[in-house]
């Protein structure tokens, strides 16, 4: 019994300061996990690690021009790390564009872009 809370605590603390839900048109509903922290918004699927992990850790913003009206996240997904831009619905109808990639991990599209900025201070 120790042991499994031990683990509840730990994975707490690793991973999900908070959860948040979203939908598809179809009324699928797909959960993911936030740690403020490090910034990162991913499906639950990626707390044993995932593709859309691995490419927030990968992004630059190399090609991508918001000034010229790009959406940078959009352009980091398809473009970048190969993935699907879908748009999914909060509880209370908001829409976000997020990154899925072929595992099936997603990000919030937005992320990429945060990160790649991150990533190209990182090499400076």
């Amino acid at each position: 019994m120790n042991k499994l809370l031990i683990t509840l605590f730990l994975t707490n603390i690793c991973f999900a300061t908070e959860s948040r839900f979203f939908s598809d048109e179809s009324g699928k509903s797909y959960e993911f996990f936030v740690n403020k922290e490090e910034k990162i918004f991913l499906s639950v699927s990626c707390k044993r690690g995932c593709l859309a992990k691995e490419a927030l850790t990968q992004v630059t913003t190399k090609g991508v021009n918001p000034l010229l009206g790009q959406v940078p996240g959009l352009i980091l997904c398809m473009d970048q790390v190969q993935g699907e831009s879908v748009t999914l619905k909060n509880k209370r109808g908001g829409e976000s564009s997020f990154c899925r990639f072929k595992d099936g991990s997603m990000t919030e599209s937005s992320r990429l872009y945060i990160h790649a900025l991150k990533n190209d201070q990182k090499k400076k």
